[in-house]
C-alpha cells in the first residue's frame, strides 16, 4: 500500500525530487533484495508470468495464469453463453472473476466493466480534493486510491502482467 501514500502525497503536492530521491533509493536496494532476500522459489514465482519456459508444463506455479490467459481470449469480442464455456478454468467464486466475465461477455462486456470503474474511480477523485478540510481530502484520496489499485493489481494478475498475489476484483468478487 506504499503505492496509496505515493499517489496521495503527489495529489497533496510533494515535490517531485523527493520522489525522484526515494526511486533512486528504491532502485539501488531491489537488486541485493533479490540476490540475497528471496529464495529460488519466490524468483520463480515473480517470473513465472513473464517467462513460460519457468514451469514448462504448465502445472506447477503458472497454472492459474495460464488457465485465465485462455479463458481471457476464448470470450473473443462478445463473449460466450455461460453454458457453452469452452475452458477447464472456472473462476466465478475466486480472485478471477475477470476472467470469467471476459469469456461470458467479451470484450465489450469488460470494456463496460472497465468503464464503470474509472467513471467511480474518477468521481472519488473529484469528491475528495473538492473537499473542505485536510481529513477529508486524505481520506478520500487514500479510499480511492486503494480502490483503483484494487481494480489494478486484479485485472494485471489475470490477464498474466503481474503475478498472482490474491486480490479480489472491487464490488464483483466475493
Amino acid at each position: 500500500m506504499l503505492f496509496v501514500f505515493l499517489v496521495m502525497f503527489f495529489c497533496l503536492g510533494v515535490k517531485l525530487y523527493w520522489f525522484a530521491l526515494g526511486g533512486a533509493a528504491v532502485a539501488a536496494v531491489i537488486p541485493v533484495l533479490w540476490t540475497y532476500f528471496l529464495k529460488d522459489y519466490q524468483k520463480r514465482r515473480l517470473l513465472s508470468p513473464y517467462d513460460p519456459s519457468i514451469d514448462p508444463d504448465g502445472w506447477g506455479i503458472s497454472w492459474q495464469t495460464t488457465q485465465s490467459k485462455l479463458t481471457l481470449a476464448s470470450g473473443r469480442l462478445t463473449g460466450v453463453d455461460a453454458e457453452h464455456t469452452r475452458t477447464v478454468f472456472t473462476g466465478k467464486h475466486t480472485d478471477f472473476i475477470f476472467t470469467v466475465l471476459a469469456e461470458e461477455f467479451g470484450l465489450v462486456g469488460c470494456s463496460f466493466l472497465l468503464v464503470l470503474y474509472m467513471i467511480i474511480i474518477a468521481y472519488g477523485f473529484h469528491m475528495s480534493l473538492k473537499s473542505a478540510n485536510f481529513f477529508g481530502k486524505l481520506l478520500g484520496l487514500g479510499l480511492t486510491v486503494n480502490f483503483a489499485t484494487y481494480v489494478f493489481i486484479n485485472i494485471s494478475m489475470v490477464m498474466g502482467i503481474m503475478p498472482v498475489v490474491g486480490i479480489p476484483l472491487p464490488l464483483v468478487s466475493y
